[in-house]
């Protein structure tokens, strides 16, 4: 009983060393550590299907305005930072590093 005890006590303290064990939001913490190494692919001049096909999920937050759209992909989760993904006519015309908030 002491041995299966230890066991279940050990995995489950591996299982909080993992990238999001222990955060406070691991929804957010797995989507950035998914999206990070996406994120660096990412290039100016790139078309939004380009960028859904190297992002593979959806961004966690959009915004459009006339003429324009941006995607915001969560991409450090400790810094609490989100890459801004701004579109011109189709294709990317920028991207920015910004301050993730939460939204309203």
């Amino acid at each position: 009983m002491k041995v299966a005890t230890f066991v279940v006590c050990v995995a489950v303290f591996l299982a909080s060393c993992g990238p999001c064990g222990m955060v406070v939001n691991e929804r957010m913490c797995k989507a950035a550590y998914f999206n990070m190494p996406r994120l660096a692919k990412v290039q100016v001049g790139m078309t939004t299907e380009e960028v859904q096909q190297i992002m593979e999920k959806p961004p966690q937050r959009r915004e459009a305005d006339a003429g324009s759209e941006t995607w915001y992909f969560i991409g450090d989760y400790d810094a609490e930072m989100m890459t801004a993904v701004r579109f011109e006519s189709g294709r990317v015309s920028s991207l920015k590093q910004v301050k993730y908030e939460e939204p309203e």
